[in-house]
């Protein structure tokens, strides 16, 4: 028994027990989504409000996502105009940003926005005789949460 002892308490002293014996953890996986809406303005208050409402709805997301805005005409213009005069921090903090005229375009206004985001699965205990199931899951869920950027918890990106 003593035998017994020694040996566990080894083992879990040097880490070779440290994935059968981990609580609750979190793997996450980041991702690029990328998100086109066309507008057409019949009402400069409404279609700004929606702008309003998508941009800071991405930007709690992912502060420094890329924005692309066309428009076609100059009520567009005008509707883009006052919603970038709100959000004068936008093309600071945006990792691509850029407005532009295109004639071509089939609606008034086009915005492309491309963010990073995080998708969060639950890891399972692996347990010593089943399959190993979550072995590259870790625990980093604090951490992870408290990072701006996104695309910098992968290398490479």
């Amino acid at each position: 028994m003593k035998d017994f002892v020694i040996i566990s308490l080894f083992i879990v002293l040097t880490g070779c027990a440290e994935r059968y014996l981990n609580g609750k953890g979190s793997e996450y996986l980041v991702y690029p989504e990328t998100h086109t809406y066309a507008f057409s303005v019949r009402s400069e208050p409404e279609t700004r409000d929606q702008i309003d409402h998508i941009i800071t709805t991405v930007m709690e997301i992912d502060p420094g996502a890329s924005y692309t805005i066309k428009y076609r005409n100059s009520k567009a213009k005008r509707v883009v105009d006052a919603v970038m005069a709100n959000k004068r921090a936008l093309p600071l903090s945006a990792e691509h940003f850029s407005i532009s005229r295109n004639s071509n375009l089939s609606k008034d206004l086009e915005i492309s926005i491309t963010y990073h985001t995080l998708k969060q699965e639950k890891c399972n205990l692996v347990s010593v005789d089943g399959p190993d199931v979550g072995r590259d899951c870790f625990v980093e869920a604090a951490r992870v949460q408290q990072v701006i950027h996104k695309e910098r918890l992968v290398e490479g990106l």
